[in-house]
């Protein structure tokens, strides 16, 4: 019996499942809480494939007997996907649950004795064990990839119940690394699904093609489970649902293929049906794929279906605010229609495979996919981590083999760093194991390429390499990017940049940010190599000043510097929205990694709207910047003012008055030539912008209100708290540090504590600008969303230096 997605049937371990009497409990938090009468969570089985993600029982509890779990009271009610991390790794305190938790539901079964049912995670974070009826059906391990369990020995006619014990706590056998720059949530944090299948069935059919622009051929290879079949018929039907070939055999010929592209993804579907010796059907397969061919062309770019096509990419991590990594899928295809929206064609999936339905609205969307192994960081370990990882990289490349949108399977991530156990960052080591994990990549699937970040001794292994290049951020200027870039290219002939960018805070600006140098003298900025490797200079994100001002100049730079090379394959930037991370509590956001396009809550930063210049397809202009709204200089100074626009022309006004059309020029740094140099008044200001296109229409346009200063801020002696009302009932609390005159004090940039007493309660644990209760100030300004209760509400905030800034937000009454 082969076995691909960890199909397990375990020995019965013979423990009864005894359900206590229901009994109310309060948990922490105030949820209610009863015992195992889980018969309230029971769902009918009608359907071959069922979702059972809704009403579970959760116990948070990391007892290791299901008997003794099963007899426990605090029982909750949940949905999957569910974590217990939601709240503690953002907080205000370091640290995270990292221990195991059980899950309970039932499911009704019309039992058959030609029937095996499974049951179908898609992710359970980091260990589980499955139980069945109290006994033991099976166990998998990692996190990041889908798994079945058989259950057919464990189940019987009419009620059953299933209890998973979920466990995400420390262990050095499972990557990624403890030392990875990202929470490593606890939970079932994906779909759960009631699988039924005949005896023998089709486990998988991978399709394999060979294309070119006239003919198609598309090979079928089927796998069983079970048993085997006599013979295979399918059907083949195109993108618009006209039947393009079938018959019986594994070979089918497609003249005139539908390519799938960024710009067309076109997508087929294809139907096996596994036949005994007298032609009954034994099971049916249906799946999808695309038809396309690429190659990355030697110190050159990257071609698709034979044309050249830049990869505008980006990254994607899994979470988003309020929901950890268990996020809906309707929150998945949102994030990535963002990024497709926002012009990209490519996203890296990091640092680990992400759930189906992020692979299915690729295909869909046209976004092309590198998908990858969670080993990121901590070298190598012992016997069981070898088994765990390749048993990871197998899943990975098994469950999304059919994709048409990936193209790369990612074998690993700055894996040397900062090993976990004694001598694992050995290079000798970790390049022994990089080769075995290539190996079983190109022994599956000979048709895709495989790709590693930052091992300079694995680069040789592997078909693409990318260096670590973080010009201008980690070390140098951005200025020595276009050099890196040519460098890189000729010491690696095939490369894709994986990486670039920095972090930027919400609402801080600097009318004079770091420049194209960094933190580096011009006369003496260091070599490329330094800059590179990261060492020998100081940073920019050592300064831990992030405004967003700079990060705009940064990704503009590198923008042009891509999009006008000829010889660039491409490039993703890091990441597309900010995330949960340990490893950095002091950040301004805390463990937060803010190098986003977007919030942590999907919100967009002001630096998204730079790539919207370089890459939407729709006419975009915007002005730098909208949440810069208070400036500051003296009487009759010009503010160079940069608007992003993907237009062929634009004019800038200034209070209704026309500054001057000017003509885009993407070679022009900055803001591809539309600057214009503005001279604003005391107070009040508007500026707004018309986007034209070659025949002179306006098609986009962009406008906001600032209120400029030419008077100086002294000491600061205030911070002042206003409360503005939200269309929800919510109160956004605002805090300014203030001089004795009440002019806002730009340069107040300290971390800022927000208490509060009485009714209402914060939006916190959010890791984003307006859902913190500690951050630092930025240009003065702080915030925090919060909820009136029946009585008053006393808002405080207060910093290391300065204390005592009060404000009463009225109750509701009711």
């Amino acid at each position: 019996m082969t076995h691909f997605k960890l199909l397990m049937t375990a020995s019965l371990l013979g423990l009864g499942l005894t359900l206590g009497a229901c009994q109310v409990v309060t948990l922490s938090g105030g949820a209610s809480a009863v015992t195992a009468d889980v018969s309230a969570t029971s769902v009918a089985i009608t359907q071959p494939r069922q979702q059972i993600s809704a009403n579970w029982f959760y116990l948070e509890n990391p007892a290791t007997d299901v008997k003794v779990a099963s007899d426990m009271a605090a029982w909750s009610r949940v949905d999957v996907p569910h974590s217990w991390n939601v709240d503690d790794t953002t907080d205000v305190i370091t640290g995270y649950r990292r221990d195991a938790s059980w899950y309970q539901k039932v499911v009704d079964l019309s039992v058959k004795a030609d029937e095996r049912y499974f049951l179908h995670f898609e992710a359970a974070q980091m260990r589980a064990d499955i139980y069945v009826n109290g006994q033991k059906a099976g166990s998998h391990i990692g996190g990041y990839t889908a798994f079945d369990i058989e259950m057919t020995e464990q189940v019987k006619d009419g009620e059953n119940t299933i209890m998973v014990r979920v466990d995400n706590g420390v262990d050095f056998d499972i990557v990624p690394s403890q030392k990875a720059d990202f929470f490593q949530y606890g939970g079932l944090t994906r779909d759960v699904f009631v699988v039924t299948r005949p005896d023998v069935f089709l486990e998988q059919v991978r399709v394999n093609t060979d294309v070119n622009a006239e003919r198609a051929l598309v090979t079928l290879n089927p796998i069983m489970d079970g048993g085997e079949a006599s013979s295979f018929a399918t059907t083949i039907l195109a993108p618009n649902g006209d039947v393009v070939d079938e018959g019986e055999g594994l070979s089918f010929s497609i003249e005139n293929p539908q390519l799938w592209h960024p710009d067309t993804p076109n997508i087929y579907r294809f139907e096996t049906q596994a036949l005994d010796a007298d032609g009954n059907v034994l099971d049916t397969y249906e799946d999808t794929f695309g038809l396309r061919w690429f190659e990355f062309k030697e110190n050159g770019p990257f071609f698709l279906n034979g044309e050249r096509l830049l990869l505008r990419g980006t990254h994607l991590h899994e979470g988003h605010a309020g929901m950890a990594s268990a996020m809906t899928d309707e929150q998945r295809v949102k994030d990535l229609t963002m990024i497709k929206e926002l012009g990209a064609n490519f996203v890296r999936l990091g640092h680990y495979s992400h759930d189906p339905v992020i692979y299915d609205t690729a295909d869909e969307l046209g976004i092309i996919l590198y998908d990858e192994v969670p080993w990121n960081r901590g070298g190598v370990g012992g016997a069981d981590w070898r088994k765990n990882t390749q048993e990871m990289t197998r899943s990975m490349i098994a469950q999304n083999y059919n994709r048409a949108s990936v193209f790369l399977w990612s074998l690993g991530n700055e894996m040397y760093w900062l090993p976990d156990a004694p001598g694992g960052g050995d290079k000798a080591r970790v390049a022994e194991e990089l080769q075995l994990l290539h190996d079983i990549a190109k022994e599956m699937d000979p048709g895709r390429l495989t790709t590693i970040r930052k091992f300079p001794e694995g680069a040789d292994i592997i078909d693409v390499y990318s260096p670590s290049i973080w010009a201008g951020w980690y070390g140098g200027g951005y200025v020595q990017y276009e050099e890196a870039i040519k460098a890189a290219r000729a010491e690696h002939p095939y490369l894709l940049h994986m990486e670039y960018g920095g972090s930027s805070h919400v609402g801080r600006f600097l009318e004079q940010p770091f420049g194209r140098y960094g933190t580096s003298d011009p006369a003496n900025l260091g070599s490329v190599a330094e800059a590179v490797n990261q060492t020998g200079v100081t940073s920019v994100a050592k300064s831990k000043v992030w405004d967003m001002s700079y990060m705009i100049d940064l990704f503009d730079w590198y923008l042009r510097i891509s999009e006008t090379d000829p010889d660039f394959a491409g490039s993703a930037q890091w990441a597309f929205k900010d995330f949960g991370t340990p490893i950095r509590p002091e950040n301004p956001l805390p463990f937060v990694n803010m190098k986003g396009l977007v919030q942590r809550d999907g919100v967009k930063k002001d630096v998204y709207h730079v790539f919207a210049s370089y890459w939407s397809k729709d006419p975009t202009c915007w002005i730098e910047s909208p949440s810069w709204n208070y400036r500051e200089g003296d009487k009759g100074e010009a503010k160079t003012i940069s608007v992003f626009c993907n237009t062929d022309s634009a004019e800038l006004s200034l209070n209704g008055e026309p500054l001057g059309k000017k003509t885009r020029d993407i070679t022009q740094y900055p803001a591809s030539g539309l600057t214009w140099d503005v001279v604003f008044t005391e107070g009040d200001n508007t500026l707004s912008v018309d986007g034209f296109n070659r025949d002179g229409a306006v098609v986009a346009q962009h406008g906001y209100d600032l209120t400029y200063t030419t008077k100086k801020a002294g000491k600061m002696v205030d911070i002042v708290l206003t409360a503005n009302p939200n269309d929800d009932g919510s109160y956004t609390i605002f805090a300014e540090a203030q001089d004795r005159n009440g002019l806002r004090v730009t340069s107040m940039n300290d971390r800022g504590y927000f208490t509060i007493d009485g009714g209402g309660e914060f939006l916190m644990n959010q890791g984003t600008p307006t859902g913190s209760q500690t951050r630092e100030f930025a240009s003065g300004i702080s915030s925090i969303i919060m909820y009136p209760g029946k009585t008053d509400s006393v808002v405080n905030i207060q910093t290391q230096d300065y204390r005592g800034f009060y404000i009463t937000v009225p109750g509701t009454g009711h």
